[in-house]
């Protein structure tokens, strides 16, 4: 109540073009004032609410709709909303609506305000946007504009519900951290990203203060998370300081990693600047560090409290990392099947990103702690692992060795007879090569391979679990026995 939605919505409805419509009015010229509706059937008038909401979704008319305050939670209202249109979140403080409702006849405007107000706010945060509804009118209606073009949807955790937006602009990440952070932020990234965008990203969340790490996967050590973990603690940190990772896979996991050990648990929020954090790595809790013995084999899973995705992050990215991180869109496209493998090639935007990420989450949501589906996120990887092992973590890069690491193994599932489609590989070899990612092994390394391979954490005392590609859309976990450890790289062609 009170935040403006029927102004702003009349004003964002001019901006846009399209028309304009406020469910309260609507309710009053059916049904009577909605006040009288509200205080002598309360319930009857929630029905009616999401019934005109379900009517409004579903009549083939593109339209800015201002609801009542209470539509969130008028029975499958709140679900119709999100299913069919971009909801935008006017977020003010409960004494901002206060006093913009005082001397009006509200009728839940009661005792029982704030709890009603805290109830609604948990949906509240699964909107598409959040605006701070306190802005003067031009900047709020601007920011709702530009929040309409955003992709959101809730990723459910171990820890809670996981906001994850894809935005077109760089403004509506600072609005997703304010909405997950209400207390101190510390933004942690890199050499390289803070070259680049550290000031742009340190006005847009208020300039907190900024710890940053050396780049490059070679500086994904123990080391290094001990060095952050102490400066972080020098930081006076409490437990409702969010810790915000602004960089890519290495920045994600060695904060996540900081993160989960400082104070027994802090909350982190990923901001990816690279197409394979944002498309896999900031999402899913892994963290972790490289150990000589292997990669990423010590850390901790520690879900973030929100993820936030610009692709405008990757104007500065290197051609060899963009092209690095393509190799993860084209593995989510071979688990999630015809309708995403066929768009590989498609322009790296909102919707492929956003999509990516949904397909990932769901999975996630299915086996948080990886003992089972979760496994099949890690196509390519087994051979691709053992890549980066093998040569010196960093001489690839991580996307270069899952490239290479789809191949082979699709390779193998066909030999095995797993894969029912003799294309496959082919297939894959064409869209990563147009991609410019390596195909095959490197030369005159199988030894270095086969002793990399041994130490697979997904390793069993026999076996090591892979998932291998059946067709696109259909991937089975197969334990491979250690002694087939040699078929499993043989006969990767160039």
């Amino acid at each position: 109540m009170g935040v403006g939605k029927t102004v702003v919505g009349r004003a964002l409805a001019v901006r846009l073009g399209l028309p304009f419509v406020d469910t309260d009015v609507i309710l009053a010229e059916r049904h009577g004032p909605v006040g009288a509706q509200v205080r002598t059937d309360e319930a009857g008038f929630r029905v009616r609410e999401a019934a005109l909401i379900r009517e409004l979704a579903t009549d083939g008319v593109a339209r800015v709709v201002a609801t009542g305050g209470g539509t969130v939670e008028a029975g499958d209202a709140w679900d119709v909303l999100r299913a069919h249109f971009r909801t935008i979140w006017l977020d003010a403080p409960l004494e901002v609506s206060e006093a913009r409702v005082a001397g009006t006849d509200r009728p839940a405007w009661d005792r029982h305000v704030v709890e009603r107000w805290a109830r609604r706010r948990a949906r509240w945060l699964q909107a598409t946007v959040r605006v701070d509804a306190t802005s003067p009118l031009d900047i709020v209606v601007g920011r709702a504009a530009r929040g309409s073009a955003a992709a959101r949807f809730v990723h459910h955790t171990t820890d809670g519900p996981c906001p994850v937006q894809v935005s077109e602009t760089l403004d509506g990440l600072g609005d997703l951290v304010r909405a997950v952070a209400p207390g101190p932020v510390v933004l942690v990234t890199d050499e390289t990203v803070a070259a680049c965008w550290g000031d742009r990203v340190r006005a847009v969340l208020g300039g907190p203060p900024t710890l940053t790490l050396p780049a490059g996967e070679a500086h994904k050590t123990v080391a290094t998370w001990s060095r952050l973990l102490d400066e972080l603690l020098a930081l006076g940190v409490t437990r409702d300081t969010t810790v915000v990772a602004l960089g890519g896979g290495v920045v994600g996991d060695v904060a996540g990693f900081a993160a989960s050990a400082a104070l027994r648990g802090l909350p982190v929020v990923q901001l990816p600047t690279t197409l394979l954090a944002m498309v896999d790595a900031a999402l899913g809790g892994k963290t972790a560090v490289d150990h000589p013995r292997g990669k990423n084999l010590v850390g901790a899973f520690h879900p973030p409290v929100a993820v936030g995705v610009w692709p405008g992050f990757l104007e500065t990215l290197p051609p060899r990392e963009r092209a690095s991180g393509y190799a993860e869109v084209v593995k989510t496209a071979l688990i999630a099947g015809p309708a995403l493998f066929d768009r590989l090639g498609d322009p790296v935007g909102v919707d492929l990103v956003a999509r990516c990420l949904e397909v990932k989450a769901a999975i996630v949501e299915r086996d948080p702690w990886d003992r089972g589906v979760r496994l099949l996120l890690n196509a390519g990887h087994t051979v691709g692992h053992a890549i980066e092992q093998a040569h010196g973590f960093g001489v690839w890069t991580h996307g270069e060795a899952v490239a290479a690491g789809l191949v082979v193994e699709a390779e193998y599932a066909v030999r095995a007879g797993v894969c029912r489609d003799e294309t496959l590989p082919d297939r894959l070899r064409t869209v990563l090569r147009r991609a410019g990612l390596p195909v095959a092994l490197p030369a005159g390394s199988r030894e270095q391979l086969l002793a990399a391979l041994a130490l697979d954490k997904k390793g069993r005392a026999d076996t090591i679990r892979v998932p291998l590609p059946v067709v696109v859309g259909e991937l089975s976990v197969v334990d491979v026995p250690r002694t087939e450890l040699g078929a499993l790289i043989a006969g990767a062609t160039p």
